[in-house]
């Protein structure tokens, strides 16, 4: 017996199953971590004293925006290639309203060329706060990808993208981050035909959220004006914004917990039941069947 307690297989048995363990308090630990910021967001809106969840309507660009954005291309043009090739893709992908993050963003962001022989599980990074670029690699494919957050990032509005950050009384909340991500990695396939990616699994996610839009276009939108609330109301044209809210918590749990495969399916699940209650059944069957395709896909 004592012979049997110390085998290889044993030990193998501990150490799985405290990995088990550690993952499981992990999840559980992130989940009250949501939990909280659900019930800050919900309590907002039950005294309708937030500012998170109003309409916000874009403008078009007047004449002296114009002209700065035609001195910011001209400047580009003669000194950084690789984003200025960039900024001429995103315009014939996306409206001149819709630049105004990247123009106002990119006259002060700064480059950070990490040549440390350590090994980093980033190709490049984008920090929202100091509005920086890291590259750790020559030329990296993830650079698309970054520019993209430095484009929708507005940092007076504390929102990157549909990532946003904040506090009600004195709880804070944070929102939104792997929609943020999986939208983000959307657009950088369709505009770079990029297709190496780190999260399918919020890049899946990401584009069931698209479908509960009437026009895919206004949510292109919302994510470069870095404006969270249209898109929870975008959502509360199909549930409750409780249900809103909710979702897209559900999203960030799957971000920071990307193997959770029940979890996963149980997101998915969640998707198809507040799809169908709000839309036609031909609209539902489509859904539905681009739901199960994500479903079995396990990467």
């Amino acid at each position: 017996m004592k012979e049997w307690l110390i085998s290889g297989d044993i030990l193998a048995y501990v150490f799985v199953g405290g990995v088990v363990y550690y993952q499981h308090t992990c999840r559980k630990k992130t989940k009250l971590v949501l939990k909280k910021y659900e019930e800050t967001l919900n309590e907002a809106v039950k005294e309708n004293k937030n500012t998170l969840f109003i309409k916000e309507k874009y403008a078009i660009l007047n004449k002296e925006e114009k002209e700065i954005f035609k001195q910011v291309e001209n400047k580009l043009k003669q000194s950084n290639e690789a984003i200025y090739e960039f900024y001429r893709e995103l315009t014939r992908h996306t409206s001149p309203e819709n630049l105004r993050n990247f123009v106002s963003n990119i006259q002060f962001a700064t480059l950070d060329i990490n040549d440390s022989k350590k090994k980093c599980v980033f190709q490049s990074f984008y920090d929202q706060t100091k509005n920086k670029i890291t590259i750790y690699t020559q030329l990296p494919k993830t650079l698309t990808h970054d520019l993209l957050h430095l484009s929708s990032n507005n940092q007076s509005a504390k929102t990157n993208g549909f990532h946003a950050y904040g506090t009600f009384k004195e709880d804070s909340y944070e929102i939104g981050n792997g929609l943020d991500e999986g939208y983000t990695e959307i657009l950088n396939q369709r505009y770079f035909q990029q297709v190496a990616i780190n999260s399918p699994k919020l890049v899946r996610l990401s584009s069931l959220i698209e479908k509960f839009y009437q026009n895919p276009k206004d949510m292109e939108t919302d994510y470069f004006n870095a404006c969270l609330e249209n898109l929870i109301l975008e959502l509360t044209k199909s549930m409750d914004i409780k249900d809103a809210i909710n979702i897209v918590l559900k999203i960030d749990y799957v971000a920071i917990h990307p193997n959770d495969h029940i979890f996963y399916h149980k997101v998915i699940n969640k998707l198809i039941e507040l799809y169908r209650q709000s839309h036609k059944r031909q609209e539902t069957k489509e859904f539905v069947k681009e739901a199960k395709k994500q479903i079995v896909k396990q990467k």
